[in-house]
């Protein structure tokens, strides 16, 4: 199906059932005008935008990204900076219609209610220079973008689970032994056990949350494992991160890691759980 809308964009949705009804939406930028442009919302497990940029426009189109990733990252708000931490940009090595170079940003995972339209958040975070900031996003685009909401199939670089850990938990509770796994009970390569964390320090400017994760190798060969801890609120947005990179667990055993991480007032106050992310390190 198809709809227009009154405003400063088109939209076009098509649903295709043999892919999992993914969702489609072409934009047509229209010169900024200096209102609120309609929010680029993902209803998914990840979203995938197409940027189609002239190509001598390229590089400025590339410093505005960048500036708008800092502002993200330096944001107060901490539904921005989660945006920050899942938001990757990469530029196609291929030469897209009309010779444009095409610019992909990947949110993965896509932060709920959150807005990726970068003319709004060029608006949020750079007031003073949002007009000029605009003005020049829209002269790099060629043919506009490609939005698409994701959904997972299948992930073969890891597992997450998560773990709820209350703020008013006195002391981190003690793992369950838990029996050797084996590639034929599982039938996956690596699996987390538990990620357990407690409030170890704090003052009125940080609050240090030490955590501990149980890692169980399936296979008969050691491998070393990256990891992302989530500090999250009670509503599922990250607070704040901390990573681990090179962690090695030994052939068909379970290895215990730990580590600490400074997270700031006053999100701090608002941590509830511990959530891991581990995958095969690059």
């Amino acid at each position: 199906m198809a709809e227009r809308c009154d405003g400063p964009a088109v939209i076009v949705r098509v649903r295709r059932p043999s892919v999992g009804a993914v969702l489609l939406a072409v934009f047509l930028l229209q010169p900024y005008s200096g209102l609120a442009q309609s929010a680029l919302l993902f209803g998914s497990d990840a979203g995938l935008i197409l940027n189609y940029v002239a190509k001598e426009k390229a590089q400025r189109f590339e410093e505005i990204v960048g500036k708008v990733h800092a502002g993200l990252l330096n944001s107060d708000d901490p539904r921005r900076r989660a945006q920050a931490e899942n938001w990757r940009s990469f530029q196609a090595i291929e030469p897209g219609p009309d010779g444009a170079t095409i610019f992909v940003f990947m949110a993965d995972p896509m932060v709920p209610r959150a807005d990726y339209n970068l003319f709004n958040i060029l608006a949020e975070l750079f007031p003073d220079e949002a007009e000029s900031l605009a003005s020049e996003l829209t002269g790099c685009y060629s043919l506009g973008q490609s939005v698409m909401n994701l959904r997972l199939l299948d992930d073969l670089s890891g597992q997450a689970l998560e773990r709820f850990q209350p703020r008013s938990t006195p002391s981190v509770s003690p793992i369950t032994p838990t029996p050797q796994a084996t590639p034929a009970a599982t039938g996956k390569d690596f699996e987390i056990l538990s990620i357990e964390s407690q409030v170890t320090e704090r003052n009125d400017t940080w609050w240090r949350f030490a955590w501990k994760l149980t890692v169980a190798n399936n296979t008969a060969q050691s491998i070393a494992l990256d990891a992302q801890i989530e500090f999250q609120n009670s509503g599922g947005f990250i607070v704040d991160t901390d990573r681990s990179y090179g962690l090695v667990v030994p052939a068909y055993g379970q290895q215990v890691f730990t580590g600490d991480a400074l997270v700031r007032m006053p999100g701090a106050a608002t941590v509830e759980r511990t959530y891991a992310k581990v995958g095969r390190g690059r």
